[in-house]
């Protein structure tokens, strides 16, 4: 922000493009953990590492390959490393430095994606499917206001069982900010997808307490149509693949992997130690969505909407909202679809709005 109050758009753009052009940029390797890193970055993702700049998403990485990378760190070098980890050191220097001094338990489920000056932390909850590499282009830029921490969800690694309950997310993660974080005088939650609707929840128990919290932001969230219906026969495995970000052209193999069979020819990037623990938590966090029952909430929610999804979708979405919400719903339509919506241009316009909204917040404790 100016000094005369207005959004710094030059200082937006700067944060907003930080990450996602880091490439090979830096100084050359040094010490153990650095080259240790360079080696798995260079065998994961089929490209020289000459740099400790090294990013490893504007390489070429993805969400199945983080895990398998974090997967990796844990069996060779002995560091245990949250998926979320990787969001704020994405580089082979910062992952080095960030495992030479990690302090904070690989338990725990709360990451800090980004520095910010001293303020309230804003908090993001996990997408359906457990990780929150989905917030890396958002993260830096939000950071302008203050902290950015998210939530990612339990069971990713496969060592405990995934959450299937709204609630139970809800009730886990504000225990963890208590346990872990000063309280905040105002509560900044939000969340893109089923993230949404656990900030939601979370705000909801935050009220009864007494709490002040900011606005709700819901980057296209919505509930389901009809909250008691469950549906297990439901084929979740294409969405899984399209929440991975992989094409359909993998749906078989991944389908192989998940059943336990051999396919014909194996793909090496599909392990069923890595797959198996993903799909079990997507398969639980969808189904914690088909029977979430919401209640009242005497706040007010901002609800995001992408744009490229057909208008009586986005009607009906509000709608579901609407009935909960005592203070007041405000809804806008934002570049891109549900997945493009938090990526490129469309990002930066999207943190443009919620850093606006969340400046004019006028909450007080």
């Amino acid at each position: 922000w100016t000094e005369n109050g207005k959004l710094d758009r030059a200082e937006l753009e700067r944060r907003a493009r930080a990450a996602p052009q880091r490439t090979q940029r830096g100084r050359p390797l040094h010490g153990a953990v650095e080259h240790q890193l360079a080696r798995l970055f260079e065998e994961l993702l089929g490209v020289e590492v000459e740099t400790a700049g090294a990013d490893f998403f504007a390489l070429g990485g993805h969400s199945l390959l983080a895990v398998r990378l974090a997967s990796r760190i844990e069996r060779e070098l002995g560091a245990a490393v949250p998926l979320a980890a990787l969001v704020a050191a994405p580089t082979v220097e910062a992952l080095a430095a960030r495992l030479e001094s990690a302090s904070r338990p690989r338990t725990s489920c709360l990451v800090q994606l980004a520095e910010g000056p001293p303020a309230d932390p804003l908090f993001l909850v996990h997408p359906v499917g457990g990780a929150v590499l989905c917030y890396r282009e958002i993260a830096a830029p939000l950071a302008a206001l203050g902290p950015v921490y998210a939530f990612e969800a339990p069971g990713l690694d496969g060592r405990e069982q995934p959450l299937d309950h709204i609630e139970t997310m809800a009730q886990r993660y504000l225990d963890t900010v208590a346990a872990e974080l000063p309280a905040p005088a105002v509560w900044r939650l939000g969340g893109w997808s089923l993230g949404g609707v656990v900030a939601f929840e979370m705000a909801r128990r935050l009220e009864r307490r007494g709490e002040a919290v900011a606005p709700v932001l819901l980057l296209d969230s919505w509930l389901p149509e009809d909250a008691a219906v469950e549906s297990p026969e439901t084929d979740l495995v294409p969405a899984f693949v399209r929440n991975l970000g992989l094409s359909a052209s993998r749906l078989a193999a991944i389908r192989h992997v998940l059943s336990g069979e051999s396919p014909e020819e194996p793909d090496l990037e599909l392990q069923p130690e890595v797959l198996r623990p993903l799909f079990a938590a997507f398969e639980s966090h969808s189904r914690a969505l088909r029977r979430y029952r919401p209640g009242p909430f005497e706040g007010s929610v901002r609800l995001f909407e992408a744009k490229r999804r057909p208008a009586a979708v986005v009607a009906r979405a509000a709608d579901g909202w609407r009935r909960w919400i005592r203070g007041g719903l405000e809804v806008e339509t934002t570049d891109g679809d549900h997945f493009s919506m938090i990526e490129g241009a469309a990002a930066r316009r999207l943190v443009e709005r919620l850093l606006e909204v969340l400046a004019a917040d006028t909450t007080r404790p």
